[in-house]
């Protein structure tokens, strides 16, 4: 899964699905009665609980490790999640000498 742009009232965060912790997602599995495979599925589909799941793994993260969810509340306004589109690479050129003169070639 790509990283994803989370917006969260004042909050700002770069997120990496793929670097989630185990226990984070245990906490998760435990606080939320969701398993760890439904809670990417959610965020997926909209799951206003997977989304309020991350908002509080982000918010314990970067803000308050004692952060609750039972304290997190939002208008819909006040969140976005938007995937973080890759530039692609520049391609890297060397000059090769050929047949007297320079070539730009891929390397």
């Amino acid at each position: 899964m790509a990283q994803i742009n989370i917006r969260y009232k004042e909050h700002n965060w770069m997120f990496d699905p793929d670097k989630l912790m185990n226990v984070e997602l245990m906490a998760v599995e435990r606080e939320f009665n969701m398993p760890g495979g439904d809670f990417e599925e959610g965020l997926n589909k909209g799951s206003l609980t997977a989304v309020t799941a991350l908002i509080w793994i982000l918010l314990r993260r970067h803000v308050d490790p004692a952060t609750l969810w039972q304290t997190i509340e939002f208008t819909m306004d006040e969140f976005n999640m938007s995937p973080v589109t890759e530039e692609p690479s520049p391609k890297l050129l060397s000059l090769v000498p050929n047949e007297g003169q320079l070539t730009l070639t891929d390397t």
